[in-house]
């Protein structure tokens, strides 16, 4: 995520539980200007370039600010960067009909999944 030229969209699916403290450790190595988004609300996605657009609970997008996110990503790749942080697995969804496919595979360059916190195991 830290690539100069190239920074990937990314998912990172979570429990809530631990959304603080990958938000955290995103703060360090993200793409500056860092925008944070909480849903539900408005994306209000930024217009400068470069930057990272950090959407948390992604599941939660509306129909409407998915097509306005994937025609933000259109316009501001190479440059703009998305981490969609999210509770829920984005691909049931996209079976399922309630999220939009070919937003999905924009964002989900890479996944990563974090399953437990800090000093906790399997």
């Amino acid at each position: 995520m830290t690539a100069t030229r190239y920074r990937p969209n990314v998912v990172i699916q979570s429990r809530p539980a631990h959304h603080g403290l990958v938000i955290a450790a995103l703060e360090n190595v993200c793409l500056r200007p860092l925008h944070c988004r909480q849903l539900p609300a408005p994306l209000d996605l930024p217009c400068e370039a470069p930057s990272t657009v950090l959407i948390r609970d992604a599941a939660q997008l509306t129909p409407e600010q998915q097509a306005e996110l994937h025609d933000w990503i259109a316009r501001c790749r190479p440059a703009g960067q998305v981490v969609a942080l999210t509770a829920a697995r984005l691909y049931d969804l996209v079976e399922a009909g309630r999220f939009d496919r070919a937003l999905f595979y924009r964002l989900n360059i890479a996944t990563m999944n974090v399953t437990e916190g800090p000093g906790q195991t399997t």
